[in-house]
């Protein structure tokens, strides 16, 4: 986990995702993103591995994947309602405050692509990852209701 992107993050998107209507969740002994917010069955959730320089950002539903330990993915990347993250260049240095600044600048308009389009997105996202792997198919759970995560939530 790391503590200068959950601050970063939530400096910039917590303000606006509490006036819309998403709630903060913080889960232990799972794992999940290291910053993830909840609005009904919408979920947003972002991860950054300063090791790798690997940023993880989704929106859409959230679904349990079978794993050695307790593990909850969302089904949809945040670049499919922002095509604009997908010409950033990774392992650059400005690359997650450029990542940042677009996906907070287009927050509005990617939760409109959301309500109209988010079948269609979850669908392209599960055929990249059947295509991908035999196994996750077998490896991905239900779709995570909230009753399911009380046991996780801190």
């Amino acid at each position: 986990m790391n503590s200068e992107y959950l601050q970063n993050f939530d400096s910039t998107f917590r303000p606006t995702l509490l006036r819309l209507g998403f709630e903060k969740v913080v889960l232990s002994s799972c794992v999940s993103y290291d910053v993830l917010y909840r609005k009904e069955e919408l979920w947003l959730g972002s991860t950054w591995d300063f090791r790798d320089q690997y940023l993880e950002f989704g929106l859409g539903h959230l679904f349990s994947f079978r794993d050695v330990t307790p593990r909850f993915i969302i089904l949809g990347d945040y670049s499919d309602y922002c095509e604009a993250l997908k010409e950033l260049q990774p392992y650059t240095p400005s690359y997650r405050s450029r990542y940042l600044d677009l996906a907070f600048g287009s927050l509005t308009e990617s939760l409109a692509i959301y309500e109209k389009s988010y079948s269609t997105i979850k669908a392209k996202y599960l055929n990249s990852r059947f295509k991908n792997s035999s196994e996750y198919r077998h490896l991905l759970g239900n779709q995570v209701t909230k009753d399911m995560l009380a046991i996780f939530e801190t």
